[in-house]
C-alpha cells in the first residue's frame, strides 16, 4: 500500500504579502494566521475562545469565507477580543502562499471524531503552512504525528481540542526559538511536495 500526500509543487518564489502592513499591526505584533473555509468541525470556535489565553501581542487572522462567518464575528465581539482577532477576505489561490508567507505561524485544527477521512488525512493548510515556511499549531491526529517525528515543524495538540492546550501550544511557538521550527517545516518540504508524489504514483503504474 502506497500512500499519495496532497502535496504542493516546491516553491520556486518567496514573495510575501506585508500583513502587518496591510492590517496596521506593529513590527512587534505576531500574526498567527487561520486560512480556509469556515465552517463546523475545523476547531475554530476553540481558537477564537483560546486568544484570552494568548500573549498579548499575538493578533490571530481569520482569513476566508463560510457558513459560520458572522457567528465567529459575533463571538468575537461577545469575548471583547476585538483587539486580538482580525477577519480578513479570502483570497485568489494563486497568491495564497503570498499572504500565508506574511504570517509568522499557523493553526489548523481538525475535528477526528467527524469521520474517518478527518482522521486519518491531513488537512491541505497543513502542507500550504509547511510550504510558507511558517511553524504552526496542529490537531494530534496520525498522519499529522507522522510527519511530526519525521520533522518537529509544528506544536500538536491533543483531539480534544482543551482551550488552555491551544493557547499554551500557541505561546510556545512564539516562547521557543521560532526559526528552529521554520528551518524544519522547509526541510519537510523537501519529502513532501507533488514532484515526491508524481514518482509514487509513476512506479505504482509503471
Amino acid at each position: 500500500i502506497l500512500v499519495i500526500y496532497n502535496c504542493p509543487y516546491l516553491q520556486t518564489s518567496n514573495e510575501k504579502i506585508d500583513l502587518r502592513a496591510l492590517l496596521g499591526l506593529s513590527q512587534n505584533d505576531k500574526i498567527l494566521l487561520y486560512q480556509g473555509v469556515m465552517n463546523q468541525g475545523r476547531g475554530l470556535i476553540e481558537m477564537i475562545h483560546a486568544q484570552k489565553f494568548t500573549n498579548s501581542n499575538i493578533k490571530f487572522i481569520l482569513m476566508g469565507d463560510g457558513p459560520i462567518k458572522s457567528e465567529l464575528q459575533k463571538l468575537v465581539t461577545d469575548l471583547n477580543l476585538q483587539n486580538k482577532i482580525i477577519f480578513i477576505d479570502r483570497v485568489n489561490p494563486t497568491v495564497l502562499l503570498q499572504y500565508t508567507r506574511g504570517a509568522d505561524a499557523g493553526i489548523v485544527l481538525q475535528d477526528v471524531n467527524k469521520n474517518l477521512s478527518k482522521r486519518l488525512g491531513i488537512a491541505n493548510k497543513f502542507f500550504e503552512y509547511m510550504h510558507a515556511g511558517i511553524p504552526f499549531v496542529a490537531t494530534d491526529a496520525p498522519e499529522n504525528r507522522i510527519v511530526y517525528n519525521k520533522f518537529e515543524l509544528c506544536k500538536l495538540v491533543n483531539p480534544k481540542h482543551d482551550i488552555n492546550e491551544i493557547a499554551k501550544a500557541i505561546n510556545g511557538l512564539f516562547d521557543n526559538n521560532i526559526d528552529i521550527y521554520k528551518e524544519n517545516a522547509i526541510k519537510a518540504t523537501k519529502v513532501y511536495n507533488w514532484d515526491i508524489q508524481e514518482d509514487i504514483i509513476k512506479s505504482i503504474i509503471n
